[in-house]
């Protein structure tokens, strides 16, 4: 969805940029006429009015542009959230299963020497560090003796099992921090363009304001006169006028 500050944006532009081609030849007859009264020279701002409307224009299209990757970059970001949490899920399970199996093969001191120490965590990153730390030990080995004879256990296989979960949760991860980044860069280049249109704007409106009552059409530059509160807006626009 749009953000309503660039749509807010576009309206007013849209105004600005609609007086100026509607009303330019007006506006142009009216300031030839007086400027011949005045200086006996017809005055000729064509090329400037029409400088203004598409210098406007293309900078509006690089905001709506800009916007709309950002609000595309960011509806990927929920499904990474989901696979990483889906991860996260499977490889709690299994931690917690192999905590349960292990203290009741080895005992409960086999917790700590397989780093399990305190609580399982659901919080992805520290899962993922936790389950790491775990595969890590089950492959170094040092693990006491079985409280009974009768039981044993395939470590190598069950280190293999968590590794896989811990990988896929890793790599999860990997792609939220990787979503996030570029979520960054969209939002950088959108501020950017905001900032490079509001300055646009202000002198495109402003220009026209100007032109607009010196050629004696005060209402033509209300419409187009550029807010003093609200950047990138006409007054008009902003006020509900």
């Amino acid at each position: 969805m749009a953000s309503k500050m660039v749509t807010d944006r576009q309206k007013s532009s849209a105004s600005v940029v609609q007086a100026a081609t509607l009303q330019g030849a007006v506006l142009g007859a009216a300031l030839a006429e007086r400027s011949v009264a005045e200086t006996g020279v017809a005055l000729d701002v064509s090329g400037l009015v029409n400088f203004l409307a598409t210098t406007l224009e293309a900078s509006t299209m690089a905001l709506i542009n800009a916007d709309e990757a950002h609000e595309q970059e960011l509806a990927d970001d929920p499904g990474a959230r989901d696979a990483r949490d889906e991860a996260a899920r499977a490889l709690y399970d299994d931690v917690v299963s192999a905590r349960s199996m292990l203290t009741a093969i080895f005992g409960d001191g086999v917790v700590d020497t397989l780093g399990f120490f305190g609580s399982t965590s659901r919080d992805p990153v520290v899962l993922a560090r936790q389950g790491r730390s775990v595969v890590s030990r089950l492959r170094a080995g040092g693990l006491p003796a079985p409280r009974s004879t009768l039981v044993s256990l395939d470590t190598t296989s069950l280190a293999d099992q968590l590794d896989a979960k811990v990988t896929t949760l890793e790599e999860r991860l990997a792609d939220v921090a990787r979503e996030g980044r570029e979520a960054q860069l969209t939002l950088t280049e959108k501020q950017r363009a905001l900032t490079e249109h509001d300055v646009i704007f202000s002198g495109v409106a402003t220009t026209l304001t100007g032109l607009f009552t010196l050629a004696g059409l005060p209402e033509l530059a209300a419409r187009v006169r550029p807010s003093r509160r609200h950047a990138g807006r006409t007054e008009a626009e902003a006020t509900g006028e």
